[in-house]
């Protein structure tokens, strides 16, 4: 995936308003929010989340990361799934590969594997 495209993505959605989808409102405390952890059963707020750096950490089970970590894991889905779920929150749109482009990048993987198979094979 294209880093200029994950990090529109990424500042397309403010993680505040992802987690409070799923957590509901939390208690500020000044540049972070402190959540009941969604991930493990608790009665008091240990996930923290920083709004200035945009990412969360739960002082209980240990979890953290950044807008696409939350999304797989509170959707139980893969990178990609939760990069296209965050766009679709940010209003991103994310083309589709072509057949064509699906071809080249295939002809350049087979490419860099037979470099890496020559390279091997010249070490050894």
């Amino acid at each position: 995936m294209d880093a200029n495209l994950l990090a529109q993505v990424k500042s397309s959605v403010d993680l505040v308003r992802v987690v409070e989808g799923y957590c509901g409102p939390g208690r500020r405390a000044g540049v972070n929010i402190f959540y009941p952890c969604p991930f493990h059963t608790e009665k008091t707020g240990s996930f923290c989340l920083n709004t200035k750096k945009q990412l969360y950490r739960c002082h209980g089970c240990g979890v953290g990361g950044d807008s696409v970590k939350f999304i797989q894991e509170i959707e139980h889905v893969p990178f990609v799934e939760a990069v296209k779920i965050l766009a679709t929150m940010g209003g991103v749109e994310i083309k589709e590969l072509t057949e064509a482009d699906k071809r080249a990048y295939a002809e350049r993987r087979r490419k860099v594997e037979a470099e890496q198979k020559a390279f091997e094979k010249w070490l050894a």
